[in-house]
């Protein structure tokens, strides 16, 4: 086989492969459930409410948040789609604010500032 065939094959090979990979990597996937992760859209009132009320009793001192904006970002987008699916939420019922905490999912203020004074002691 000349060299040339070969340095083809394996050039068409690693492209599939880095093809593949790349994929893979832009598909969201399902967050670990020991993460406490906030999705919330940049212009939605009850998210800023949510906020206020995070900054007000200094939560993030207490608990470790990490925190995805759904409405401009579409792997975020993606991402609590799957996270609302994997909690038996139907795709309607899906709104924001929404936090993934420890495999559960709460939808709307309420819930989620129950369930952040119970994890930060208040």
């Amino acid at each position: 086989m000349k060299f040339s065939s070969l340095f083809t094959i394996v050039a068409v090979t690693g492209l599939f492969i880095g093809i593949f990979v790349l994929l893979q990597a832009s598909q969201p996937k399902l967050p670990s459930s020991d993460k406490t992760i906030l999705y919330f859209g940049n212009t939605c009132p009850h998210c800023k409410d949510l906020e206020k009320y995070i900054l007000d009793n200094k939560i993030k001192e207490k608990v470790n948040i990490e925190e995805k904006e759904v409405y401009d970002n579409k792997i975020n987008s993606s991402e609590l789609t799957l996270v609302a699916t994997s909690c038996n939420i139907p795709s309607d019922k899906i709104f924001v604010p929404f936090m993934y905490a420890e495999g559960k999912c709460l939808v709307g203020g309420e819930d989620i500032t129950t369930y952040l004074d119970s994890k930060a002691g208040l």
